[in-house]
């Protein structure tokens, strides 16, 4: 099982993107979270490999809660952590399950498909923000903000 996480850890890459929209949320203070479907031995692997650890102090899994995604559990949990209203929150998802558990927790959701298990018209009925990329979301935050 350990040797599993660390092979996933190992192996997984950051999106182009990713390293520069966790600088701006955290240049801007915004309170953030990761909300996931894996457990927490995965999560935590992966964001210790990338570094990631001190810029995520708030992890919630959906092992801590009766429903995984697409139900919001995991994300009502996550906005309850930050003390934020989660019609307050944006999520950045990647698979229709954790896009339709962030509107359905009440969410903005933005979307980057990861072409390999889904594709932008799995989104269709989920969420209109739809993005090619992270450098696409980063560049409107400051509008949604």
């Amino acid at each position: 099982n350990y040797a599993m996480v660390d092979f996933v850890a190992e192996h997984v890459i950051a999106q182009p993107g990713a390293h520069a929209l966790i600088d701006y949320v955290i240049r801007r203070d915004i309170p953030h979270a990761i909300a996931s479907a894996s457990p927490y031995i995965v999560i935590d692997a992966i964001v210790e490999h990338m570094g990631w650890l001190p810029y995520f102090p708030v992890r919630c899994s959906a092992d801590d809660e009766a429903r995984g995604k697409p139900a919001p559990d995991v994300y009502l949990t996550a906005a309850r952590k930050l003390g934020i209203a989660p019609n307050k929150c944006l999520a950045i998802e990647d698979t229709p399950a954790g896009a339709q558990a962030a509107v359905s927790a009440g969410m903005t959701c933005y979307v980057v498909p990861d072409h390999v298990y889904s594709k932008p018209h799995m989104f269709d009925g989920i969420t209109p923000h739809v993005f090619a990329g992270l450098p696409e979301i980063l560049r409107t935050l400051d509008e949604w903000l």
